[in-house]
């Protein structure tokens, strides 16, 4: 990256530090980097990149995409307190499910719309999906959001998102572990939907992978 594109991010940087009353110290704790280093990126003497960029969005109350080229919206909405025991209010994508589960670095700037969250403690991978279709009724519905943490790793009860080896598109339902398959030598699930109307999937009879567990439930009521 060129000397003059990491000065105007830093500018940008900075803009929101003054706005928020962040000095380099409090950037830091919130990212996860030294202070050194988040004066670095507020001089623009240095880039954040892929889930430090998105840790520093986060921090900053933005988006990455408006951090990297200061395209969209800013997303004011007040001051961050680094000292309260309250967990922090977040930014995570909004993808689709084609992308969902894919190794992707949530980084990337080609996201153009981003949801907040609560974070308690979650990976550094986390999106929104738009649930389609209604297989999970009546607990979730159509249109609802559901918050993924990629590197969750599944229990029993949980809801999940799966994809079938070679196909492109995510499947969300609920977690059963059910043991070990003697003929196959392998531990197997089964992946159950809540509408009756739909079938179990097992994983004996289909290469299912689990990415993500759903952490999160929105709903828009009106």
């Amino acid at each position: 990256m060129s000397t003059l594109l990491r000065e105007e991010i830093g500018q940008r940087i900075a803009k929101r530090m003054n706005d928020l009353n962040l000095s380099d110290v409090d950037v830091g704790k919130i990212v996860g980097v030294s202070k050194v280093s988040a004066g670095k990126w507020r001089k623009g003497e240095a880039e954040p990149t892929g889930s430090n960029l998105t840790k520093l969005a986060n921090a900053l109350q933005t988006t990455p995409e408006w951090l990297a080229t200061g395209k969209g919206e800013v997303k004011e909405i007040g001051f961050v307190n680094v000292d309260t025991d309250l967990p922090p209010q977040k930014l995570a994508p909004v993808i689709n499910w084609v992308k969902a589960g894919l190794p992707t670095e949530m980084g990337e700037n080609e996201w153009d719309k981003y949801e907040y969250y609560t974070d308690k403690n979650y990976g550094d991978i986390v999106y929104w999906l738009n649930i389609i279709g209604d297989s999970m009724e009546p607990l979730f519905s159509e249109n609802d959001m559901i918050l993924i943490d990629q590197e969750r790793k599944p229990n029993a009860g949980q809801y999940v998102i799966a994809r079938v080896a070679g196909q492109e598109q995510a499947t969300f339902k609920k977690f059963k572990p059910c043991g070990y398959d003697e003929k196959l030598g392998k531990e197997y699930f089964q992946l159950v939907p809540l509408n009756d109307f739909y079938p179990t999937l097992d994983s004996r009879f289909t290469d299912f992978e689990i990415v993500g567990v759903v952490v999160e439930h929105k709903r828009i009521l009106v």
